[in-house]
């Protein structure tokens, strides 16, 4: 059994350009062409489109490692100067301890 590709139709529409109204037959071959160029047209933009999604969300997971990094940063060196303050309170208590206990 032979399978074809069966299909022959024409279109015909009244539609406005530049605000004249005139009557347009479009043959299959010529509808197809509209079809593929159209359909061409619409992934080519969608591809650009994606194409500026994926840039700007790179961008953004660029920018939130930088900006979590800051804040690693920020909070290791907060932290360094508590325990660099404890250590010197300990120091003093241990030190007063000290003269405390040779009197």
């Amino acid at each position: 059994m032979e399978n074809r590709k069966n299909h022959s139709f024409s279109f015909s529409s009244n539609v406005t350009r530049n605000n004249s109204t005139e009557n347009i037959s479009v043959n299959d071959t010529q509808l197809q062409g509209e079809v593929y160029e159209s359909i061409k047209t619409s992934l080519e933009e969608l591809k650009t489109n994606l194409k500026q999604q994926k840039e700007g969300f790179k961008s953004l997971i660029q920018q939130t490692i930088l900006n979590q990094k800051e804040i690693i940063r920020a909070a290791s060196h907060n932290l360094e100067e508590t325990i660099e303050n404890s250590s010197e309170q300990i120091q003093t208590s241990l030190e007063k301890a000290q003269e405390d206990t040779e009197q």
